[in-house]
């Protein structure tokens, strides 16, 4: 007998499935904003970003069904770029639950 500590799950709907409670395909025209908030700030956020995080359409938008986030270098309120960061905080929170996530993500430092 062992006295491993089983982390808590999240119970599974009686027929074994799982139950989506949130999602978002990105196919509507414009980000959703009951679903997305974004950040608009540019104090560095402890990792000295050199991006100021903006709600603009040419830094964040939908194309072809795909969440696009855009850096652009362009000086905007003593930063070098411009950038964005969305979050769905207060619109869709869960502790426990499975998440699925489809990303392309840029290569070089920094991004």
């Amino acid at each position: 007998m062992t006295n491993d500590i089983v982390p808590e799950r999240a119970a599974a709907p009686a027929t074994g499935e799982w139950v989506m409670v949130w999602n978002d395909e990105f196919d509507a025209p414009e980000i959703d904003r009951a679903k997305w908030n974004h950040v608009v700030a540019g104090d560095g956020f402890g990792n000295n970003e050199l991006q100021y995080y903006t709600d603009f359409p040419e830094n964040s938008f939908i194309k072809d069904g795909c969440l696009v986030i855009q850096a652009l270098q362009r000086a905007y309120k003593g930063q070098h770029y411009t950038s964005a960061k969305l979050f769905s905080q207060g619109k869709g929170d869960w502790t426990y639950g499975r998440f699925e996530v489809r990303a392309k993500l840029p290569f070089g430092q920094g991004l």
